[in-house]
């Protein structure tokens, strides 16, 4: 068996897998990444240039990370405890003192 693999399996005694909280938020960093500064593919099938970058990147940068972080650990506390729990995210925040692009 692939060591990967039985690693990403492989739950705590409380029911907390590290290794796939792990795996699960890169992917959802690189995603979240992807999508801001990428202006096609998030997975490209060729090595990255200049031209897949977005000549005009958004000033607010996205809560991705904060909120892959947030999902993470309370979905593991969830799993841990057995609660039911709705998690409510909003769009962020907004200067409205900076005009748009």
């Amino acid at each position: 068996m692939d060591d990967s693999a039985s690693t990403f399996s492989r739950p705590t005694p409380h029911g907390f897998d590290i290794a796939a909280t792990e795996k699960y938020r890169r992917a959802a960093n690189y995603l979240a990444a992807a999508q801001i500064y990428l202006q096609d593919n998030a997975l490209p099938e060729e090595p990255l240039k200049s031209d897949h970058i977005k000549s005009c990147l958004p000033r607010h940068r996205g809560t991705g990370p904060g909120i892959s972080l947030i999902y993470a650990h309370l979905n593991a506390s969830i799993l841990r405890i057995g609660a039911s729990v709705l998690l409510i995210t909003g769009p962020g925040h907004y200067d409205l003192t900076t005009p748009s692009p």
